[in-house]
């Protein structure tokens, strides 16, 4: 029987938690906006979790949880199935859960590393997904793809408008959104194609990372 998809999986995984915390965790209201969640703050990562390394597992933990606003989890999920299919029938199933847990953690490490320091708190999947995107922008470049639902455009300039966003984003201040993040998935996802990496390879020849999500 074929495994299922791995890129499936990971949504199905993301949308599980993030409607576990809707129905059974309370939000409360700070600043007239809510708050995180007691499941939020468990998963969410904070620029001081560098110093704790018992706490690195948050690295990969703050890739699964999403805000309470629904729009974040569906973009992002979307976002995965869409592009996340195509990539891993390249990558192969292991190879494209290495390459995802790895954007997560880069983002996540890098971010903490910039903002050391400062009382912030960052969860999501996008920079993991923003690195899925990129990748399937240089790997399909003259696939045809509709900007807004409506443009079509080439993926390569797909993957151009992504980058280009995020740096202006980056040089607007503080806007609750981490473009940095989203810089360090993109990053990864371009250099990752360019230069034909295979994380598979840095692993012991038996050990098995994709059974764990079977």
């Amino acid at each position: 029987q074929r495994p299922q998809s791995m890129a499936v999986t990971l949504v199905i995984i993301n949308v599980a938690i993030y409607l576990v915390d809707r129905l059974f965790f309370e939000h409360p209201v700070q600043e007239m906006r809510l708050g995180l969640s007691a499941l939020q703050e468990t998963l969410s990562v904070t620029p001081q979790v560098v110093t704790q390394p018992w706490l690195w597992w948050k690295f990969v933990s703050s890739g699964f949880a999403h805000a309470y606003d629904p729009s974040h989890v569906l973009w992002n999920m979307f976002a995965l199935w869409m592009f996340g299919r195509d990539i891993e029938l390249r990558f192969g199933r292991q190879e494209f859960l290495r390459f995802y847990l790895v954007a997560i953690v880069l983002g996540s490490v890098i971010w903490s590393v910039i903002r050391l320091g400062s009382d912030v708190t960052m969860l999501g999947a996008s920079g993991a997904v923003t690195a899925v995107v990129i990748a399937y922008c240089m790997l399909y470049p003259k696939r045809m793809l509709l900007l807004m639902m409506v443009i079509p455009v080439p993926a390569w300039l797909l993957g151009v408008l992504i980058v280009v966003v995020n740096l202006v984003g980056s040089r607007h201040g503080n806007s609750g959104i981490a473009y940095d993040v989203h810089l360090v998935g993109a990053t990864f996802g371009f250099l990752y194609c360019k230069f034909g990496w295979n994380l598979g390879r840095l692993m012991p020849s038996n050990f098995s990372l994709g059974a764990v999500l079977k």
